[in-house]
């Protein structure tokens, strides 16, 4: 491979290497946080080189980025051995001042790069939590050889949320992250999800009609149960209801989930109600949009629920829709303090049924709701929700116990403990 170097800029701009993954048809949270970080990088006048597998096309946020920052922003596709190549910033001759790497996975990669510059690693969603819910019993296995390196190596974190951010001090404990040197040194940051760019307000802001939207990863989390026992319900009661169901099934994870939900689906004779679209392009997911009353956001109760937030929830208010959800996640709690969400209780769909019912017979409630949702979405822009990131990015540096040797941590003793109980 020809060596590439980053065009080189004005001494004072600082130049950050972005690590993440590129969106392509499938908007889905992690591709969505690499856009997040970018757009506010770029916004505040940094110069980024963003790597990424390249595994199709790319989605038009990328090249309306691109054409909106043509020389503050190169794009390194890179094939699957490259991309995770620990020696990837020599091979690419990288002139930049620290390393952003933006989701789980891509932390992960960052974290076990040979290379000595200031690591940001973007921990959003917890996978220890997640992996509670996997299909895949070797995933909690893999939750943990992952989180290990991040920990370790990361010189600042970020989380989605308040809860998160004590979920991964505690982890950070455990490694041998808390301890006298980082007494006052703030190493796990909160950074909420943010609307992405260019995503307005629908044309049809009140729908009048009974159309439900669910939409994004049917994933663990995903309670169809009690949304299919509710819209049954509500049959007699809202004769005109329908479901449209966009996203799908992720890719080796929770692969029954699509299958089961729509057996259920034959279960209750709802077939002629419920419309699926599959993973669709930004485009088409807008258009969809228009057609819906309200949204459901139908969440089991589950610690990744808890700890977590939601990108579909976030895109909702953004876009002046309606949301009916349970009262988990931070955003969540945030929302319904605005008077912008209708709540009902996990599992419940007695009351589910009654708060759909409720919302679509009040034009007034769906209005109230969408305009305070449109207010609380625009506090979520990613130059707003991204600071703590743009703050140490003016002015990276390794963190007080970086240096620290591996020898030191407390978690050695802790296992060794562990296994002399065990008697090995």
């Amino acid at each position: 491979m020809s060596r590439v170097r980053v065009p080189s800029p004005a001494p004072d701009v600082m130049k950050v290497a972005l690590i993440g993954e590129t969106p392509e048809k499938r908007l889905i949270s992690h591709s969505l946080r690499a856009i997040q970080f970018l757009e506010a990088l770029l916004t505040c006048g940094y110069e980024v080189a963003f790597i990424f597998k390249k595994k199709g096309d790319l989605n038009r946020i990328i090249y309306e980025i691109k054409e909106k920052h043509p020389a503050q922003l190169v794009l390194y596709p890179l094939s699957e051995s490259l991309f995770v190549d620990p020696k990837i910033f020599e091979i690419l001759e990288l002139n930049v001042d620290c390393v952003v790497a933006a989701s789980y996975y891509f932390s992960y990669l960052a974290s076990l790069k040979k290379h000595d510059m200031p690591l940001w690693c973007d921990m959003m969603g917890d996978i220890f939590a997640e992996s509670q819910l996997s299909d895949f019993p070797e995933d909690y296995e893999k939750a943990c050889w992952m989180t290990a390196p991040v920990l370790l190596r990361a010189d600042k974190l970020s989380v989605i949320s308040e809860k998160q951010i004590y979920f991964a001090l505690g982890e950070a404990a455990v490694i041998g992250r808390v301890n006298p040197s980082t007494s006052n040194y703030t190493l796990v940051n909160k950074i909420p999800l943010a609307t992405p760019p260019n995503l307005y307000p629908r044309k049809n802001f009140v729908s009048n009609n009974s159309t439900i939207l669910v939409s994004g990863s049917l994933n663990a989390w995903f309670d169809y149960e009690t949304l299919l026992l509710a819209v049954k319900k509500l049959v007699d009661r809202v004769p005109k209801i329908k479901l449209y169901i966009t996203g799908g099934k992720v890719d080796k994870y929770f692969v029954n989930r699509l299958a089961d939900f729509k057996k259920k689906i034959m279960q209750l004779k709802l077939e002629d109600r419920c419309k699926f679209f599959g993973w669709v392009d930004e485009e088409e997911l807008c258009y969809i949009e228009e057609e819906v009353a309200i949204m459901v956001v139908a969440e089991a109760r589950s610690l990744e629920r808890k700890t977590g937030s939601s990108y579909r929830m976030l895109r909702a208010f953004a876009r002046g829709i309606p949301v009916v959800s349970t009262l988990q996640s931070e955003l969540a709690e945030i929302a319904k303090r605005k008077n912008a969400l209708s709540v009902y209780s996990p599992h419940n769909s007695d009351e589910l049924a009654d708060t759909i019912e409720s919302l679509l017979s009040s034009k007034s409630l769906r209005q109230t709701q969408a305009e305070n949702g449109l207010a609380l979405a625009r506090n979520f822009t990613a130059a707003n929700v991204t600071k703590p990131l743009i703050s140490w990015v003016a002015d990276p540096k390794r963190a007080p116990d970086n240096f620290l040797k591996v020898n030191l941590l407390p978690i050695n003793r802790v296992l060794q403990f562990l296994n002399n109980l065990n008697g090995e």
